[in-house]
């Protein structure tokens, strides 16, 4: 039974606890690897904010970015939203980043639902 205990948090930890940056890891050391001419826009999926209580969705990647010279910022949409809702939250947030950064467009990452939101965004609302 122990190890089966042993095992399961072990498989909890792993599953859970990495991508939300819980390992102690480091991001790597200051660089220029992801300086890219775009700022980087992290848009999460369903049911989970961009950080709740501390936990990062996005775990050590917005830190190890940032560390290589990328510009990062989050779509901050409602985890729970309609798609088109989120579009349109995600398209005032992408505004207010090209104008506070003087950048003609961005790189999006997204994850899960954050893709639909995006692509819903770019393909209706006029972002293309």
């Amino acid at each position: 039974m122990k190890h089966l205990l042993t095992a399961f948090f072990a498989t909890v930890f792993l599953t859970v606890g990495l991508p939300l940056g819980l390992s102690g890891a480091h991001p790597a050391a200051v660089g220029s690897e992801c300086a890219t001419t775009y700022p980087i826009v992290l848009v999460h999926g369903v049911g989970f904010r961009d950080s709740i209580l501390g936990f990062s969705y996005w775990g050590r990647i917005p830190a190890a970015l940032e560390a290589q010279g990328a510009q990062v910022y989050y779509g901050g949409q409602d985890s729970w939203g309609s798609v088109e809702g989120n579009a349109q939250q995600l398209k005032t947030q992408i505004e207010s980043i090209l104008e506070k950064t003087g950048a003609k467009k961005v790189n999006i990452i997204a994850h899960s639902k954050g893709g639909l939101d995006a692509r819903c965004m770019i393909s209706s609302l006029d972002m293309a």
